[in-house]
């Protein structure tokens, strides 16, 4: 599996476009899904080595997409990226299915990718 390919879920059109042209300058083959049907088809296609998640999207519960996957047996790396805050609810995704959380807010995307460089690592 390619360490640089990477899926990332989001509906904000001007955060999907700052984190593709981002990822793409540090080498990364990018994959974009701005709705979870659209992400599960992607996970089978493009088999990304990390994907970034957004929770909160319009349709559907962003945690049960990502219990979904991992009851699959999926085992990609998957990072939640949003602004939620309720630390007992993030401690508790973390530990079932998430390997990282990071809070939107904190991280501009370059240092979005460093991030994602740290946990891929």
């Amino acid at each position: 599996m390619e360490k640089n390919k990477i899926l990332i879920v989001e509906d904000n059109i001007d955060l999907i476009e700052s984190y593709e042209i981002v990822f793409k300058k540090e080498w990364y083959n990018v994959e974009i899904a701005y709705d979870w049907k659209e992400a599960g088809r992607k996970l089978k296609s493009f088999k990304p080595y990390v994907v970034l998640l957004d929770i909160m999207m319009p349709n559907t519960n962003g945690f049960s997409f990502l219990e979904k996957v991992r009851k699959t047996g999926n085992n990609v790396i998957i990072i939640l990226n949003s602004n939620l805050s309720q630390d007992s609810d993030i401690e508790r995704w973390l530990s079932l299915w998430a390997n990282k959380y990071l809070r939107k807010s904190d991280f501009n995307p370059f240092e979005l990718v460093d991030e994602v460089e740290k946990v891929i690592k």
